[in-house]
C-alpha cells in the first residue's frame, strides 16, 4: 500500500493512505483528497496506486500538478521517493510496510483508534489535529478539518489518563500508550469479554 506524506506547510509528516483504486484529488465533496485552496481545481489530478508507484494524470488544472517540480501534461508515474505537489501541498511517495507484531489485542467487536485518537493523548491539551486536506474512501472513511454543521459529532470515548505528565524517552511514552489503549479496549468491552 501506498502513502503520501505531507512535505510541507504546518502539517509536515502526516499522512495519507492510499486505499482506494483511483482517487481523486481536487477541491470538490466528492475528491477523496480534498484540499481547501483557491490554487486547486475542483478535480484537479488522479491517482493511481500500482505496483511499482501511482500514476497521476493531471484534469487539465489551471495551476498544473507537479511531480518533482516539475508540470505534467500526461500520465507519469510517481515514484517512492519523488514528490507530488498540487496547489499549496506538497507530498513525498512512500510504501507501507506491515512489520509483525510482538503482541496482539482480542480487539474482534471492538471499535479501533483512529489516527486521532492516539495523537491526541499525543498532545497536552485533548483537542484532536486539523487540516485543510480531508481523506475519504478506501475501507473507512478518514476526515480531518472542518466538518460540514450537519455532521454529526463524533461520540466521545473514555480516555485512561497518562501514567505521568512527562516521560524520559519516546519508548515510555509509547509503553504509556499502549498500556491506556488496552485499558480503553478492555473498558469497552465490557465485564463478559474481558473474563
Amino acid at each position: 500500500m501506498w502513502t503520501l506524506v505531507v512535505d510541507s506547510g504546518k502539517h509536515r509528516g502526516r499522512q495519507v493512505q492510499l486505499k482506494a483504486d483511483t482517487i481523486v484529488v481536487g477541491r470538490s465533496d466528492d475528491a477523496q483528497i480534498r484540499i481547501s485552496s483557491g490554487e486547486v481545481s475542483r478535480e484537479h489530478c488522479t491517482l493511481l496506486p500500482t505496483a511499482h508507484g501511482v500514476l497521476v494524470k493531471d484534469h487539465g488544472s489551471r495551476n498544473g500538478t507537479l511531480i518533482n517540480d516539475e508540470r505534467i501534461t500526461s500520465q507519469v508515474l510517481l515514484a517512492p521517493g519523488s514528490t507530488l505537489t498540487v496547489g499549496p501541498m506538497r507530498f513525498r511517495l512512500a510504501k507501507v510496510v506491515r512489520t509483525a507484531t510482538r503482541f496482539s489485542l482480542p480487539v474482534e467487536g471492538m471499535q479501533k483508534l483512529s489516527d486521532d485518537d492516539i495523537a491526541s493523548w499525543l498532545t497536552d491539551d485533548q483537542i484532536p489535529l486539523a487540516s485543510d486536506t480531508t481523506v475519504i474512501g478506501g475501507e473507512a472513511a478518514a476526515t480531518t478539518g472542518s466538518e460540514s454543521p450537519a455532521a454529526a459529532p463524533a461520540p466521545k470515548r473514555w480516555v485512561p489518563p497518562a501514567s505521568r505528565a512527562k516521560f524520559d524517552s519516546i519508548a515510555e511514552e509509547a509503553a504509556d500508550i499502549i498500556r491506556r489503549h488496552r485499558e480503553m479496549l478492555i473498558a469497552e468491552a465490557g465485564p463478559a469479554e474481558t473474563a
